[in-house]
């Protein structure tokens, strides 16, 4: 089932987006999407946070249908994200 944002108010909508700015902006300046890995490493490198606390942001994200994840090789279950 994909997630999406249309079920959020748009005071909802504004909340989750100022929370997560800049993980949203630097997936948005790397062309809208990342591996998963890359996206949880490089925002670590970036904002000092734990890599487990940006998981944990990363999947608010995906369930709130900012972003949209894909597996893109089912061997070893790598995701790409997109906005």
């Amino acid at each position: 089932m994909r997630h999406t944002t249309h079920k959020l108010t748009a005071e909802q909508k504004a909340e989750l987006f100022n929370t997560h700015r800049e993980l949203i902006y630097m997936v948005f300046c790397c062309n809208g999407y990342m591996l998963r890995k890359q996206i949880r490493r490089l925002f670590h490198l970036l904002s000092g946070k734990p890599e487990k606390d940006i998981e944990f942001d990363i999947a608010e994200l995906i369930l709130t249908g900012f972003l949209l994840q894909k597996t893109i090789n089912k061997d070893t279950r790598t995701q790409m994200l997109y906005l």
